[in-house]
């Protein structure tokens, strides 16, 4: 009878990352291997418990297997997500604008995955839509005013841009 096949943790990963571990509890009895089932990739070392794989974007599965023999065998999966790099943040060009204006608009470039967010690095500035990219603001004051647009995928490190508006008098 074959050992109980664990793997460990499943994963997620940035895509600009090139290998991933990928664990299960070595068996006493009967013999485990490594095997893809779903993404692609390879595995460098697929008789070893714990070993490097490598991976496509998106989700990809692993299969630890131990067989003994003609008993049934024992089969544990590792998930291992690979999220995309986060998409560039485009705050915009820079405005110099009169203090008579009446409405202000950001004018990022759209962010079409992940998620993207408005904040503001100058106190008192009311963003109507933070997730829109092309939203109104208020509460500007005279000089430089800054907000900056962050897009965001998962686990990669977020990509940031500062557009400055100039309120002049």
């Amino acid at each position: 009878i074959p050992s109980n096949a664990i793997v460990g943790i499943n994963q997620t990963l940035c895509e600009n990352a090139t290998l991933v571990n990928v664990s299960a509890t070595a068996p006493t009895s009967g013999t485990g291997s490594w095997s893809v089932i779903l993404g692609g990739g390879s595995i460098l070392s697929p008789t070893s418990a714990t070993t490097q794989v490598t991976f496509n974007p998106g989700i990809n599965s692993y299969a630890y297997t131990v067989t003994s023999g003609a008993c049934p065998s024992s089969v544990d999966t590792a998930f291992v997500t690979i999220d995309s790099v986060s998409a560039p943040a485009i705050a915009g060009n820079d405005l110099t604008i009169c203090d008579n204006a009446t409405a202000i608009s950001l004018n990022a470039t759209f962010v079409n995955y992940g998620i993207a967010q408005w904040t503001s690095l100058t106190p008192g500035i009311s963003i109507v839509n933070p997730a829109q990219n092309n939203t109104a603001i208020s509460g500007v004051v005279l000089g430089s005013n800054q907000l900056v647009w962050t897009s965001t995928n998962g686990v990669c490190p977020a990509n940031s841009d500062t557009v400055e508006i100039i309120i002049s008098s």
